[in-house]
């Protein structure tokens, strides 16, 4: 089976100074036959539970009452962090998952990396004269090879996104 190269992770973290009791929500997709796969490893238990066969509902199913059950497990976890394809790591205090906004905010981002999951390919640079370039196509700051220099000739004179004006 192909699985997506990329995947989403939910680390509960029960106690800061340890991670001996931290628990993983691990979800990849199954690209051969377009359904994903949801592995939890609870630390405290030797086996993983995994659920095969799922479908975006599903897995958005799951998410939604595992959000719901973290805001209100009275032995809960200290933090949430979350981790998404293309996307910085995110962690918060559990206690904020107890305001309905949180949760959502949450499930619309792990809705999102559901659909990032068959679009991100991982990328490993293998010879360091690749780092610091780019296609001009797609970027306003291109290092010279040479000088290591950024070239900031090309910035548009306007924004390219309007999302909060």
């Amino acid at each position: 089976m192909a699985y997506s190269d990329t995947f989403i992770r939910i680390h509960l973290v029960k106690d800061s100074t340890t991670t001996t009791l931290d628990d993983l929500v691990h979800i990849v997709k199954n690209l051969d036959d377009s359904v994903f796969e949801v592995t939890f490893k609870d630390n405290g238990d030797p086996l993983k539970h995994k659920a095969y066969q799922m479908t975006r509902d599903n897995v958005c199913d799951y998410v939604y009452l595992l959000l719901k059950n973290l805001s209100l497990d009275e032995d809960g976890y200290q933090k949430i962090q979350f981790s998404l394809p293309a996307m910085p790591r995110v962690i918060v205090d559990a206690s904020k998952l107890n305001d309905v906004y949180y949760r959502e905010h949450f499930l619309e981002l792990i809705e999102c990396g559901l659909t990032m999951l068959d679009k991100v390919e991982k990328l490993t640079i293998k010879n360091p004269s690749e780092k610091n370039t780019c296609d001009r196509r797609n970027s306003y700051c291109c290092r010279d090879n040479n000088t290591n220099m950024c070239n900031w000739s090309e910035i548009p004179k306007s924004p390219l996104h309007t999302y909060f004006e």
